[in-house]
């Protein structure tokens, strides 16, 4: 489950994200990156920037979040209301919770940390489309980004009510039969979201 963890332990992967109001985002982990463009300008108009920067990282979790299991995970962001959702769950702002929430059944312990914009010039420039200034600022970058699976790519572009259950899937298929039971059983018991019950019962 996720988990806040204020001391970062030994080993911790880092990954940095970031979006922007005008082209998208993307978020890099290691060698790997990715970035996705907003569908339109409506779109991207459509949610505040807060939602917007947090939507990299709740991608990113589905994309590489197996290989991440069982450690200590750090999201650098140069937004301060999204170090605060991630470390402690909350938000007024519905759509960004909605997101949060998507990373019910993650299996690593999440923690965020703020950067300043001036240190996150890779991950800035992924989200404006600048590939020539990301791979001349962050060499060690695979020439090509991860790919995408479909069922992500058609939502993750800001469709957040569809992104949640396309990203359910994606952690449904690393989730372990017996934590899936302890989730069905809990979250079933304390009322929590019925999509999220649901989908730990097809994990078991």
């Amino acid at each position: 489950m996720t988990s806040v963890n204020r001391r970062e332990p030994e080993n911790t992967i880092s990954i940095v994200s970031n979006a922007s109001g005008s082209w998208g985002y993307g978020a890099i982990c290691g060698c790997n990156w990715f970035q996705l463009e907003w569908l339109g300008l409506g779109q991207a108009q459509q949610y505040n920037i807060t939602t917007k920067e947090l939507l990299p990282v709740v991608v990113a979790a589905a994309l590489w979040g197996q290989s991440w299991r069982g450690q200590s995970v750090k999201a650098l962001c140069d937004n301060s209301a999204v170090v605060a959702i991630v470390n402690s769950g909350s938000s007024r702002d519905p759509e960004a919770i909605h997101l949060k929430r998507s990373l019910a059944f993650v299996e690593f312990h999440l923690f965020c940390q703020h950067i300043h914009g001036r240190d996150n010039t890779a991950a800035d420039a992924l989200s404006r489309n600048r590939l020539t200034l990301f791979h001349d600022v962050y060499p060690q970058a695979r020439k090509e980004p991860t790919d995408i699976p479909a069922a992500v790519l058609d939502q993750a572009r800001l469709d957040l009510r569809g992104l949640d259950k396309s990203v359910d899937r994606l952690f449904q298929e690393c989730l372990a039969p017996s934590t899936a039971r302890t989730y069905v059983t809990v979250y079933g018991e304390i009322g929590h979201n019925a999509a999220c019950v649901d989908v730990a019962k097809r994990s078991i």
